[in-house]
């Protein structure tokens, strides 16, 4: 079968594939046939459903893991401040998870109807764009740290260590992304057990580098950051190298980068709106109280005059 990249993508063109000049077919061996066409359907439901509920589960235990081993330092304010920080990462990791709902439904449907070279590279071009996405909203995030927590309601000293928290997770903000989109695609390959395992090697290494950093070197809500930022990097490297053996990555080639937004956004849209709301409405119940009372933002910490220096993290 031949596929023009100048046709249409839509579902006119479901019977198409790439020219062998552009995108050579992709030999069988090389990726694993589709596993849901087949075979009991209860157990795939069970399988897929219990695995993606354990490695979900152990995306959020790593800022649970962080909360409970600071809340031994035994000091409100370091307690208050990754608390002020999680409504705003639950934003964050709630766009990673709508738009991972996205490719992982188009892909597995591409999968399912043998549709492997379309796969592929809708695949690596939405996951170039989930990546970008991610980065600005990392920038964005470093940049107004210090006005979303203090529009939460966070004051002195809890806003300034929740700042500074908030400012280092922030550039591990790609690196959520892409962990829950190998994921992903390693539960649409049938991969489940591989997919929960890359999520638990997240939890486990924030684990144990929560109790090196925070207790041994002392260094409290940024060693909490950093042991976020390395498992999240974990998770990725974990993830790419089981995708390897089933070859559903490849380079992204700009004229499927339309398609692949066309029609993985048509599904990651709703999801995200949906995972997006309530974290979302969370943070904006918060906001009209503050209009309403005429209650003034807290100054911004100054940058010099101070016996102690802060950090540059820590300020706006």
């Amino acid at each position: 079968m031949i596929f023009s990249p100048k046709k249409r993508f839509g579902r006119q063109a479901d019977a198409a594939d790439v020219s062998s000049e552009q995108a050579p077919v992709i030999d069988p061996q090389e990726t694993n046939p589709a596993r849901f066409t087949h075979g009991d359907i209860r157990r795939h439901v069970f399988v897929m459903a219990s695995t993606g509920a354990i490695g979900l589960m152990a995306v959020f235990a790593v800022d649970l893991l962080n909360f409970y081993y600071i809340s031994h330092l035994h000091d409100p304010n370091l307690t208050a401040a990754i608390g002020f920080a999680g409504s705003i990462s639950y934003i964050q990791i709630a766009l990673s998870i709508g738009m991972t709902i996205g490719l992982g439904a188009t892909i597995g449907r591409l999968l399912g109807a043998g549709r492997l070279v379309r796969a592929r590279y809708y695949a690596s071009c939405f996951i170039a764009f989930m990546f970008c996405i991610s980065a600005a909203l990392g920038v964005v995030t470093l940049i107004f740290a210090y006005d979303l927590l203090a529009a939460l309601g966070a004051r002195g000293e809890v806003l300034r260590q929740a700042t500074t928290y908030l400012r280092i997770t922030s550039f591990g903000l790609p690196l959520v992304c892409l962990g829950m989109a190998q994921s992903a695609l390693l539960r649409t390959t049938g991969d489940a057990r591989r997919s929960m395992q890359v999520s638990l090697i997240g939890a486990v290494v924030s684990a144990l580098l929560d109790l090196i950093l925070i207790f041994g070197f002392n260094l409290a809500l940024v060693g909490a950051a950093i042991s976020t930022i390395i498992s999240r990097f974990a998770v990725v490297t974990a993830a790419y190298l089981s995708l390897r053996r089933h070859r559903i990555l490849t380079w992204p080639r700009m004229e499927f980068f339309s398609a692949s937004l066309k029609e993985v956004g048509a599904v990651a849209l709703p999801a995200v709106a949906t995972n997006i709301a309530t974290p979302f409405g969370g943070f904006l119940l918060h906001m009209p109280w503050r209009v309403l009372v005429r209650k003034p933002y807290p100054a911004k910490p100054p940058l010099t005059g101070s016996s102690r220096s802060p950090s540059p993290l820590s300020l706006p």
